[in-house]
C-alpha cells in the first residue's frame, strides 16, 4: 500500500504533466501579426533599401481579390535597389493614385523588404500593391505576394507591415524549398504543438507563422514577453532551431 507521500508525487507528478501539456499545445495568439503588439521587427531595423528607379508604366499581371480580370494597363512599375546588390521590381495599380502618390507606397515597401534577411529577399521576383483593403496574399510558385493599399497604410499604423512583409516572403522565398523536405517533417513531428491558431489551418501556415516567431527568438529574443518566449520553447523549439538554418543573411 502507498503512503501519503507517494501518492502526494504521483498526484503532482500527474499535475505537473498537464499543465505542462496545456503550456506546450495551446497556442500563444489567433495569428502571428495582427493579433497582438509585438514588435517582432521594428519600424527602425536596419534596412538594406538604397533607392527606388521608376521603370515606367506598362501592362502587367496583377492578381487581385477585389476585381476581375488579371491584368491591368498602365502598371506603375518601380525597381528596389538594395545595397547588397540584390533588386525587386514592385508593381503598383493606377487606381491607387498619381506618379507622387504610389512612389511612396513603393518606397515604404522597399524598405521593410529591405529588411528581410538576404535569402529571403533575394528570391522575390516581385511584389504586387493593389487598390483596396484586403489582407495580404502569396503566390509562392510565381514568386511573388500581393499587398493592398489601404491594408498597408492600416499595418504600417498599427507597426505590423514589416512582419507582414515577413510572413509572406516565408511563403515565397523559403516555404517551397523546405516544407516537404524530411528535416521540416521531422521538426513538425517532433514538436508538441503550433504557436497561433492561424498555424492549424494547414502546413504552408504553419510554416509562415513559425518562421516569425523563431526569426524573433533567435535573433531578438528581448523582443518576446516571457510568457512568448517560454511558448516558442515548449511548443515549436525543433522548428524554431531548424530556422537558424533556414533564414541566413
Amino acid at each position: 500500500m502507498r503512503n501519503w507521500k507517494t501518492t502526494l508525487l504521483i498526484l503532482l507528478t500527474i499535475w505537473l504533466t498537464i499543465v505542462a501539456t496545456a503550456a506546450r499545445t495551446d497556442p500563444v495568439f489567433p495569428n502571428s501579426v495582427a493579433s497582438n503588439d509585438i514588435d517582432f521587427i521594428k519600424p527602425d531595423d536596419p534596412s538594406t533599401f538604397l533607392s527606388l528607379s521608376f521603370e515606367g508604366q506598362s501592362r502587367q499581371e496583377m492578381p487581385s481579390k477585389l476585381r476581375s480580370g488579371l491584368f491591368l494597363d498602365n502598371t506603375f512599375v518601380f525597381l528596389a535597389n538594395f545595397r547588397d546588390g540584390t533588386t525587386v521590381p514592385i508593381w503598383v495599380d493606377p487606381a491607387i493614385g498619381d506618379r507622387s502618390k504610389v512612389t511612396q507606397i513603393a518606397e515604404t515597401i522597399a524598405v521593410r523588404v529591405g529588411q528581410l534577411p538576404r535569402n529571403m529577399r533575394a528570391p522575390l521576383d516581385h511584389v504586387v500593391v493593389n487598390a483596396g483593403d484586403h489582407a495580404a496574399q502569396e503566390e509562392a510558385d510565381g514568386g511573388f505576394f500581393m499587398l493592398y493599399a489601404d491594408n498597408v497604410a492600416t499595418r504600417l499604423a498599427n507597426h505590423d507591415l514589416s512582419e507582414t512583409v515577413f510572413h509572406e516572403a516565408a511563403h515565397v522565398s523559403l516555404q517551397n524549398n523546405w516544407l516537404r523536405t524530411a528535416e521540416w517533417q521531422a521538426a513538425v513531428a517532433a514538436d508538441p504543438g503550433v504557436i497561433t491558431d492561424y498555424a492549424r489551418t494547414n502546413a504552408a501556415e504553419d510554416f509562415a507563422e513559425s518562421a516569425l516567431f523563431a526569426y524573433t527568438y533567435n535573433r531578438y529574443p528581448e523582443r518576446l514577453p516571457a510568457a512568448v518566449r517560454t511558448a516558442v520553447e515548449t511548443s515549436i523549439p525543433n522548428r524554431t532551431a531548424l530556422f537558424q538554418k533556414i533564414i541566413v543573411d
